[in-house]
């Protein structure tokens, strides 16, 4: 989603615009445009089966929870209106309920207010205070999913259903809002809010509030004009109303401009693509995914954001191969070896070093000892302050930042209008371009305390190492790269890095490896579950290893599945995952009791939440395996490959399964395999009253986790044999 001037729209003014629901606020612009393309549509990929089944589990899981607050809340002396029938008709008893002693309206649906160009939706008002005369409506939404999170100095208020009113919340401590989940339900109460006040329901001298009842039938209130979000259109945080009403009128102003180029193709185009999380789940990703690969498009670089892409835009860089051919030598003295390692203003360092003679000794320059008296140069090191908005303030002056940049995983990305976009960098699974990160999180801890000497010295190190002694070796730096300090970047030498993958025809070994670190052993297992939200279904396993080894356990190699196809539940996944830790448990066993090594083998950490997931639901006490689960994944015996592919290997893409595994020679028999499309075979294995029909998906999903496992097995011996190249042998094509 780049941003140009997305307002010009002649002719078209933004009454012509469609009334437009809660989500656009939410989504990408890009797919705003598109939506709105006619002859874009058949282009346009057809919707997932499995995104579908799950909004209409939402929707079961909202009109049960609507049975049962009805109930409480007519069994503790309210009043609740339930509205059903066809639109119009709900639309006219949603107004009257509003109008009655109603306290709780149920499928409340809301009407279009053309006004704002917003089309009315279904959703749960509640009064604010039904004790009061004349007491205004509030919206709450209801949702499957978990809400907040552990805080430490963080408070929500909360209701009970049986009074779901804010008059009637208590307060909670140690919980704040889950960000992703605060964003999109806030967004969605917004436009309910704003439905509300088109008809005059709430009143313009109380605060907007709204109400989130969680998957765990939880009723948690938002203050809507808290300011809470960053953004590049004010100064300062700004509200989820504010944050609202510039999102829905940003792509009010695309979709005007789409219009206008629909009726003259000479008007400027207002939005054009930028890879970002949403693409892996939007219908238009093909379509927008061809034009950014023709362009060599530098958001394609993994785990980009748009603060990185306007950061090297700013410096005219637009390319992957731009990024490329930056210099490493000088962003590693910037940024050095990880995200958590100080930052050197390196254009800094140039600009204050200009002049000095050339034989200079550096370190005698920079780490004057403890008897001389302090230089001029000494003082005028340290007299600026680093202020740049991505550091922190209190970093001492000079040419380091004391503290390390706190990056995360994946950076909160800001939508590209000046919004905070938390969904676009959030996905299901580490397929995509993206991992997804707790937003919430911050795994590095607080950083040591900074000092100038160990500042100083880190400076001289890195310095040194580039083989860097005197004033003249600075020579050696690239000036444009040194412009990148201070900067939203992202970790600059590994994003060179990743370019450089992308257009060199990687893989690629990480620098300062000389082999990958794979554990092999006597008696491998290679494990992959298959789940659906109500649970797990399916382990699959994978044994191989030394055939003397394999005969003295008395065990086969190949693939071993442990499942079931009744209709999955706690209860279900339970017995499986038993059949399944039994087997595996008691291989493990065997093998320390002939003094034979072992080694179970997953791709990303799934597994062992499902694990640990599969015990909390559990309908009965299943002693000590909590315990030998941590066990196990904490020993040498439990290897999460992509780890070891991540910290092994830079490939200028995703390190998903589907994406390392071709690499290593690998294929997937069936063509359409993938996570997502595993639910929807599952789903008619199960359900499907064709035997046929369930008999073909049943084999399907075998051969499909059959086929993941054995990629896993790939990857880590491909890996333990192959000559891999180092990155820091590539050399410009």
């Amino acid at each position: 989603m780049e941003y140009g001037t997305p307002t010009p729209h002649p002719g078209v003014e933004l009454t012509d615009v469609p009334l437009q629901p809660a989500e656009v606020a939410m989504r990408c612009p890009v797919r705003a445009d598109l939506d709105h393309a006619p002859s874009m549509a058949p282009r346009r990929r057809a919707p997932d089966p499995d995104q579908l089944h799950r909004a209409e589990l939402t929707a079961a899981h909202a009109e049960r929870v609507g049975v049962e607050l009805a109930d409480r809340v007519n069994r503790s002396g309210g009043r609740a209106v339930v509205i059903q029938g066809q639109r119009e008709e709900a639309t006219a008893a949603t107004l009257a309920a509003i109008a009655s002693d109603a306290t709780v309206i149920i499928g409340a649906a809301l009407p279009d207010d053309p006004g704002g160009r917003r089309l009315g939706r279904t959703t749960l008002l509640v009064r604010r205070n039904p004790g009061a005369d004349r007491s205004t409506w509030v919206p709450v939404e209801i949702r499957r999913h978990a809400f907040v999170r552990p805080a430490t100095g963080g408070t929500l208020l909360t209701s009970d259903l049986d009074e779901p009113h804010p008059s009637s919340a208590v307060t909670v401590e140690g919980m704040s809002p889950r960000n992703n989940r605060h964003n999109e339900n806030g967004i969605a109460l917004a436009h309910s809010w704003r439905l509300l006040e088109a008809v005059g329901a709430v009143s313009q001298a109380e605060r907007p509030v709204g109400g989130v009842i969680d998957g765990d039938g939880q009723l948690w209130w938002l203050a809507l004009d808290e300011p809470r979000w960053p953004n590049r259109w004010a100064s300062g945080l700004v509200s989820t109303l504010a944050h609202y009403d510039h999102g829905f009128g940003f792509r009010l102003e695309v979709i005007a401009n789409r219009l206008a180029r629909d009726a003259d193709p000479d008007v400027p185009r207002g939005v054009v693509p930028v890879h970002i999380g949403q693409c892996a789940t939007c219908p238009w990703d093909p379509v927008c995914r061809a034009e950014m690969e023709a362009l060599d498009h530098i958001s394609l670089i993994p785990r980009s954001t748009y603060d990185h892409v306007l950061v090297h835009r700013d410096r005219s860089v637009t390319t992957r191969a731009q990024v490329a051919a930056l210099d490493w030598n000088t962003a590693w003295l910037m940024f050095g070896d990880s995200p958590r390692d100080p930052v050197v203003d390196a254009a800094d360092l140039l600009e204050r070093t200009e002049g000095l003679p050339g034989e200079t000794d550096l370190a005698a320059l920079l780490l004057p000892t403890v008897q001389s008296p302090p230089s001029d140069f000494d003082q005028f090191i340290w007299s600026s302050p680093i202020t740049s908005p991505e550091l922190h303030l209190d970093a001492q002056p000079g040419f380091l930042h004391l503290e390390p940049v706190r990056h995360r995983a994946v950076q909160l990305s800001l939508d590209l209008d000046g919004d905070l976009d938390l969904e676009a960098d959030l996905e299901t699974e580490p397929e995509g371009e993206h991992l997804a990160p707790d937003l919430d999180a911050d795994p590095m801890g607080p950083p040591d305390p900074p000092t100038p000497d160990r500042s100083m010295s880190v400076l001289v190190d890195r310095l040194a190492t580039l083989g860097m002694t005197t004033v003249g070796d600075l020579a050696q730096l690239d000036p444009f790269t040194a412009g990148y300090s201070n900067t939203l970047c992202g970790h600059l030498p590994t994003v060179i890095d990743q370019a450089r993958a992308s257009n060199g025809g990687g893989p690629f070994l990480a620098r300062g490896l000389l082999r990958p670190k794979v554990r092999l052993a006597d008696v491998e297992v290679d494990v992959d579950m298959e789940n659906i939200d109500d649970g797990v279904y399916l382990w699959g396993t994978l044994v191989s290893g030394t055939a003397p080894a394999l005969d003295q356990v008395g065990v086969e190699a190949g693939y071993r599945p442990f499942f079931s196809w009744d209709p999955v539940d706690a209860g279900v996944q339970l017995d499986v995952f038993d059949r399944f830790w039994a087997w595996l448990s008691d291989l493990r066993h065997r093998c320390r009791s002939l003094g034979l090594s072992f080694a179970a083998y997953c791709y990303t950490s799934a597994e062992h939440n499902k694990m640990v997931q599969i015990l909390d639901e559990a309908p009965r006490p299943v002693p000590g395996r909590r315990e030998a689960i941590e066990d196990l994944v904490a020993s040498p015996d439990w290897v999460d490959m992509y780890q070891v592919v991540r910290a092994s290997l830079v490939v200028g893409h995703g390190f998903g399964l589907k994406k390392i595994a071709p690499l290593a020679g690998f294929g997937w028999r069936d063509p359409d395999a993938g996570g997502l499309q595993s639910m929807n075979w599952y789903r008619e294995a199960v359900n499907n009253p064709s035997p046929e029909a369930r008999s073909h998906n049943r084999g399907r999903l075998l051969q499909y986790n059959e086929d993941d496992v054995r990629a896993t097995h790939a990857v880590r011996h491909w890996l333990a044999t192959a000559e891999i190249p180092s990155i820091g042998s590539w050399v410009a094509p």
